[in-house]
């Protein structure tokens, strides 16, 4: 599994918590303990290959949060929906 194929499968596992950079140096898989030590790049590639992936300021920390939109909806975590028929601004987790 490429660290592409890993992240975008942790994404969705994840939800509307999403991913930290601090997440990303220890994913638990089948094989073991692996990191992904260049998250934004990875998060880029998924981005360009058509995925709609927000970056949420992370209250606990300096850093980013990223979110799968398509498979979850931040207002209620339903994967039915994406935005509870609400735009993202009114969510409150979208820059």
């Amino acid at each position: 599994m490429t660290q592409n194929e890993l992240l975008l499968a942790e994404l969705r596992a994840r939800g509307r918590r999403g991913m930290t950079p601090r997440d990303a140096m220890r994913i638990e898989t089948a094989d073991g303990i692996v990191s992904i030590y260049r998250l934004a790049a990875r998060v880029k590639d998924l981005r360009d290959r058509g995925h709609d992936i927000r970056t949420a300021h992370d209250p606990s920390g300096p850093h980013a949060r990223y979110l799968l939109v398509e498979d979850v909806c931040p207002a209620c975590g339903s994967r039915a929906h994406v935005f509870c028929n609400r735009e993202p601004e009114q969510v409150g987790l979208w820059r």
